[in-house]
């Protein structure tokens, strides 16, 4: 499998040395799978598709600085942290889950594979965005596949850094969702957000990237039974 994966990979513009290590994490990741319950893709190219050219697409975006220190907001079995932090090696990513199980495999691949530039943090969003350790502390903030976006933007708004952004990936919702913020993003701190689609193998994706210009008020986020109950917008 590692093979083909890698194949698949620097077909789609990935540098051979990133492909292999990427491919080496997605075996890792099957083989672990069964013991973790991590994801329901295990065809190679959905796995190369929709979780690693996915995770890295972020990277054709213009006008940001990528190699900073970047969150990774609901990382699940690691993406999209792992790729971008094998695509960025100057970048300082930071993994964020709240189950130990899945910080548990995502250490151990970072160990077996030798990845420096990346760490793991356990928690919940909502708490750890108000730890001055982490308040306004990040330029990147990235979020795939955790929750609606009225409901993801206060819980990332705590951690980007004002001149900072914050990413959220999405698919053919990303408009509807993005209308339900209504004037979120503006009480957070973000300026007028924008939308990207993105060119992954016929998968409808979109970036939703938002610019923080100001400070998010010392309030935000809320406990999460808050946020659920009553969305900003």
């Amino acid at each position: 499998m590692t093979e083909e994966l890698q194949n698949i990979l620097t077909e789609n513009g990935i540098g051979q040395k990133e492909a292999e290590m990427m491919s080496l994490y997605g075996q890792y990741l099957i083989n672990e799978n069964e013991k973790y319950n991590l994801t329901r893709i295990t065809d190679v190219k959905d796995l190369a598709v929709k979780h690693f050219l996915d995770s890295v697409s972020v990277l054709s975006l213009k006008g940001i600085d990528f190699d900073t220190e970047v969150l990774d907001i609901g990382t699940g079995p690691g993406f999209p942290g792992i790729p971008y932090a094998i695509s960025r090696p100057r970048a300082h990513v930071t993994l964020l889950d709240s189950s130990n199980k899945k910080i548990q495999f995502i250490d151990e691949g970072i160990k077996e594979l030798g990845i420096d530039n990346a760490e793991t943090l356990v928690g919940r969003a909502e708490e750890l965005s108000h730890d001055d350790r982490y308040r306004e502390r990040f330029g990147l903030v990235l979020s795939r596949a955790v929750a609606s976006l009225n409901i993801l933007i206060e819980l990332a708004a705590g951690f980007v850094r004002q001149g900072g952004y914050f990413i959220a990936y999405k698919g053919a919702n990303a408009d509807q969702e993005l209308e339900l913020t209504g004037d979120a993003p503006t009480k957070l701190g973000f300026s007028i957000p924008e939308i990207y689609s993105t060119d992954l193998a016929g998968q409808d994706h979109k970036l939703i990237v938002f610019h923080k210009t100001r400070h998010t008020d010392d309030k935000y986020p809320r406990i999460y039974g808050k946020i659920k109950k009553a969305p900003l917008g």
